[in-house]
């Protein structure tokens, strides 16, 4: 899901692109354990590594975090002791 959205970011409506990250919030709140690991791993630390390989700027994407996201993100970030542009 991270690929496509890389690859086709620029073309995709942004309201696209926000119900992607709605799903994503919505899977970290009530999802389970499964769909969590899916959008957190699977999902969002995919986009993070794309950026940190300089293939994405995640700074395209912080509009559209929401709370739980973005303390993921940064969550992350502390882990890989790395810095995700945007966050």
């Amino acid at each position: 899901m991270a690929e496509a959205l890389i690859e086709n970011f620029d073309q995709l409506p942004q309201t696209t692109v926000r119900s992607v990250f709605e799903l994503c919030e919505q899977a970290l709140e009530d999802g389970s354990a499964e769909e969590q690991a899916a959008f957190s791993t699977g999902f969002l630390e995919a986009l993070q590594h794309a950026d940190g390989r300089l293939a994405f700027d995640f700074t395209e994407l912080i509009g559209f975090l929401g709370a739980k996201s973005k303390a993921h993100c940064l969550s992350m970030d502390k882990f890989w002791k790395a810095t995700t542009r945007g966050l």
